[in-house]
This record gives structure tokens, C-alpha cells and sequence, in this order.
């Protein structure tokens, strides 16, 4: 191809990627082809978004091809649209959250919740107690169970009085300082887990699910002191998942939650099984939700043998000011076994919005030495102010990017589709990059992406994102060429909601190029 049909057919490219808005890095011979594919993939996404009256000013679209199976090699080539458009990237932000965790916190990070009392030599039933949280997001009733398992064990062999925990109890969760809020604020769902709020001594979520038992409805785990209004209307059917239409209200003052509508029955396989239908959440503020927990773990199994008895449970629930002047011995510490890349993992696959809340604030978090020094408490704009600082360090640009939470449930979180795809293709430099990108969700197989068409033989990592009046879809495209394609596809509008076709008919066009290298 001589000079002259080089520039004539770079002008060409121009003209067209003009007439819509786009843009595309020269290049010729086969590689002017894969652009053309994938100009075309945006041309198609952009005439399907504006039959539903989605217009190219909605949208903000990044794709780039590199040079090998890396993301950070060389960029081949490029198709914007609209790539430095201020957008909501809704759940995409968590991508920042799970790579500031990684650079931030180091893959080697673990957290720990410890036990703190008055007197080592003291029984645990003798003493208060005060339950210092290190962050923990996923301290889930199974280790609870294990937990109070290892406690009991502790007590040595014949102690299997009456296994109170603690003549009081407190829970501390000043590592982390968040404004204050309603689970409701969002979006008027406070009963739906994933608007639990942050604070560094959760417990299972601060949920509980709503499930079938014998005698009707009823929690699970169990929360002592939290009624439950049945008013459910049972309707026949065994179903894998049980369809219901339902109401939860939560009653004035500490009257717990009353539930009407309508449930298929589903499967119930002898005494004690039930099948989970919902969730409520939360019932009520974390350290009385936490002291009902551990309440009703204790008085389920109190001598690590059976059901518990008379006395048994744990002490009354007192502020953490107050038991941590007293409490000054360090008695227990629990260490999660939870690895950071399988939390990584539940950001990104299964865009988990409270375990991305508390990655978030950890890169803020400076903890002092003991509950009587609880240090500086983590804030979300120093998390933000962190995140930022670990991405100039990277040379990553982020001028646009506004994480505000680090969970993408925000009106105000902002970043460029040009930036989010630097991003990707910057990698924690200390996480293998196939281990990084297996983080993310697989098209068509897991997490948020599982009900996206398979496209077999393609190796496709994406995150996704919604909100009302936000879509969003990020991550890895290995088509047939070799070549590693990195994209980004942001729409804020009204009708964001009818796109999902489009985007997925996106994916597969970039996924159908079959070109040789």
C-alpha cells in the first residue's frame, strides 16, 4: 500500500468516525480491518440505542486492541465515542475499589476482629466484653458458629455451665467514620442487603433471611427479641426457586417486621429445612443486629453439644465507650481466612456492594493499638483522596473520576470511558494478570454476567453496572486474532434500562473478529 492510499484511507476513517462522533488511531493493512470491525460494532450499539430513543450524546464508548495477551502492551488500535464524557459508571466504579484494594492493601491482607476484657484469668462469662471490628465485610454466621465453637472448646473439659458470653457486651466499630444515613436514602429499599452500611463490626451482612419453617415464617439465623408478623398468603408449588410477591414493613420502635403477600410454598425435606425466600435487612441498627446474632448463636448450641438452656446467650449490650474503658486485656483475635483476591472476586464478579464499601475505606483505615487509642477513623473522602494518590503513583489519569462510596450506588460517581479503560489496562502490578482478570465475571457463566448469551471459545472477563437511568459494561474480549481488546460502554438515560440487548449484541460483535495477526 503505497503513501498516498495509506493517507486517502486514513481520511476516510476520519470522515466516518466524524459523522458519528468517533475516533480511531491510525492504522493500516489488516489492522485498518480490525478497526473497521470494531467501528462497526459501535456504529450497530449506537443505531440500536437510538431506536429506543438513547441518543450518541447519552453514550461514552472505549475500545482499544493491544498488542499481545497483556493488557498494558502497546495499543494497536482505538474506537471512541465520546470517550472523555463525565459519566455514572454505576457498579463499574467497583473496578477502581478492587484495584486500589489490591495496590493499597497488598494480596497478603487479611482481617482481624478480636475479643477484648477486663481480666485474662476470667471465664469469658465472668467479664464484659468488648468486640473490637477490624473491617471484617463478610463475617459470616459460619464463622460466627465457628467461632463460638473455639470459645467453648476453650472452657476446658466439664465446663459446660451455662456459656453466657460476657456479664455485658459492646461492639466498636470506630475504625470507620461514615456520615450518617438511612439504608433507605438510596433508593427506598432498606430491607434489600445490599444497601447495608458500612461499619467496621459487621455480621453477616446485618442480615437474616426470611425462610419457611414449620410453623410458618421465621428468620435465619435466629434474632431473639426481633417479632415477626406472618401475614403471608402460602400458595402450592415445589420450585427450585419459590416465586413471591411481597411486603416487609418495619414496625414503629423495636417492634420488628411485619410481611404480607404471597409465597409459593416450595420444598420442605423433613423437620429443620426450609427454603431462604428473601432478605430483610437491616432490622436494626448494627450493634443491637450483632448482640441478637450472637445472642441466638449462643442460645442454639450454648455447650457445643445441643440446644442451649436456661441463662444461656450473652450479656446485655452496653456502649463502646463505656466498656472500653474497662475492657484493656486482649483475650481472643479472629483472623479471616478469606484470601483479598476472593474478596476481589466478589467485587468484581458478583459486584458486592458492602464488601466494596469496606475495601474502599480500608485504604483509609488507621487503627491505633488498642480500644482506649481506637487511632484516626477511616473516611470516604479519604478513601477517595488514597485511591487517587495510589493512581498518580501509577501514572493511571483519573481527572474525572469522582468514586464517592467505591460501591457505585451513588448519583454523583463520574469517571471518563477513556479512563476506565487506562485503568484496565493497568493491572495491579503485584496480582498475576490472569489472576486479576479471572476476577472478573465470565459472559454468559457467573456473577453479574451469567444471564449474558454464551459465546463459546472466547475468553470474556466483564464487570457490569446498573442503576436507574445507568448502564454500564467494562472488561476483556479474547476474539480469534489473539489480539487482547479492553473496553468501556457507559449510558446514563431514562431508558438505559431497555439497552441490555444492545450491549450484549456489542460484546458479540467484538468477539465475532476473525483475523489473522
Amino acid at each position: 500500500m503505497n503513501a498516498a492510499s495509506v493517507a486517502r484511507r486514513r481520511l476516510l476513517h476520519g470522515l466516518a468516525g466524524s459523522a458519528l462522533g468517533l475516533a480511531a488511531l491510525p492504522s493500516v493493512g489488516a489492522e485498518s480491518s480490525a478497526v473497521a470491525s470494531r467501528r462497526a460494532a459501535v456504529d450497530r450499539l449506537l443505531a440500536g440505542l437510538r431506536g429506543l430513543g438513547i441518543t450518541a450524546d447519552d453514550c461514552s464508548v472505549a475500545v482499544e486492541a493491544v498488542a499481545g495477551q497483556h493488557p498494558s502492551a502497546r495499543v494497536l488500535d482505538a474506537v471512541w465515542h465520546r470517550p472523555d464524557a463525565s459519566m455514572n459508571p454505576a457498579s463499574c466504579v467497583k473496578v477502581y475499589t478492587a484495584w486500589g484494594a489490591a495496590v493499597g492493601l497488598g494480596l497478603g491482607h487479611r482481617f482481624t476482629t478480636e475479643i477484648w476484657g477486663r481480666d485474662r484469668s476470667q471465664p469469658l462469662d465472668r467479664q464484659p466484653l468488648l468486640v473490637r471490628g477490624g473491617g471484617d465485610p463478610k463475617l459470616l454466621v459460619e464463622d460466627l458458629e465457628a467461632w463460638r465453637d473455639e470459645i467453648l472448646a476453650a472452657r476446658g473439659p466439664g465446663a459446660h455451665g451455662a456459656a453466657r458470653l460476657g456479664t455485658a457486651i459492646a461492639f466498636d466499630g470506630r475504625r470507620y467514620r461514615v456520615p450518617p444515613e438511612s439504608p433507605a436514602d438510596f433508593d427506598r429499599s432498606p430491607e434489600k442487603p445490599y444497601n447495608v452500611l458500612p461499619h467496621a463490626c459487621l455480621m453477616n451482612f446485618q442480615s437474616a433471611a426470611l425462610v419457611r419453617t414449620g410453623q410458618g415464617l421465621g428468620y435465619l439465623p435466629p434474632l431473639p427479641g426481633v417479632p415477626l408478623q406472618d401475614r403471608v398468603q402460602w400458595e402450592p408449588g415445589c420450585e427450585s426457586r419459590p416465586s413471591h410477591s411481597f411486603s416487609i414493613v418495619r414496625l414503629p420502635g423495636d417492634a420488628g417486621l411485619r410481611v404480607t403477600g404471597r409465597w409459593s410454598a416450595g420444598c420442605l425435606e423433613g423437620d429443620g429445612r426450609s427454603t431462604p425466600l428473601a432478605y430483610a435487612s437491616p432490622l436494626t441498627e448494627t450493634e443491637s443486629f450483632n448482640h441478637r446474632l450472637l445472642d441466638g448463636l449462643w442460645q442454639a448450641r450454648a455447650d457445643g453439644r445441643g440446644p442451649g438452656r436456661a441463662g444461656d446467650g450473652i450479656g446485655p449490650l452496653r456502649s463502646v465507650e463505656e466498656l472500653a474503658a474497662v475492657c484493656r486485656q486482649p483475650l481472643l483475635r479472629w483472623r479471616s481466612g478469606r484470601s483479598l483476591t476472593e474478596l476481589l472476586g466478589d467485587v468484581l464478579a458478583r459486584s458486592s456492594n458492602i464488601i466494596s464499601r469496606h475495601l474502599f475505606l480500608e485504604l483509609d483505615a488507621d487503627p491505633g493499638p488498642n480500644p482506649q487509642s481506637p487511632g484516626r477513623p477511616a473516611t470516604l473522602a479519604g478513601a477517595e483522596n488514597r485511591l487517587h494518590q495510589l493512581l498518580r503513583t501509577a501514572q493511571i489519569p483519573h481527572e474525572q473520576l469522582r468514586a464517592d462510596n467505591g460501591a457505585g450506588l451513588s448519583r454523583i460517581s463520574r469517571v471518563s470511558a477513556r479512563e476506565l479503560n487506562a485503568l484496565l489496562r493497568s493491572p495491579p502490578p503485584s496480582m498475576p494478570w490472569e489472576e486479576w482478570r479471572d476476577a472478573f465475571a465470565v459472559w454468559g457463566e457467573t456473577g453479574s454476567a451469567r444471564r449474558a448469551p454464551s459465546i463459546p471459545g472466547r475468553v470474556i472477563r466483564v464487570k457490569t453496572g446498573s442503576l436507574r437511568d445507568v448502564r454500564s459494561l467494562c472488561g476483556y474480549i479474547h476474539p480469534p486474532s489473539g489480539r487482547l481488546v479492553v473496553f468501556t460502554l457507559i449510558v446514563n438515560h431514562a431508558k438505559s434500562s431497555e439497552a441490555r440487548p444492545h450491549f450484549w449484541r456489542f460484546v458479540q460483535d467484538l468477539a465475532a473478529e476473525d483475523l489473522a495477526v
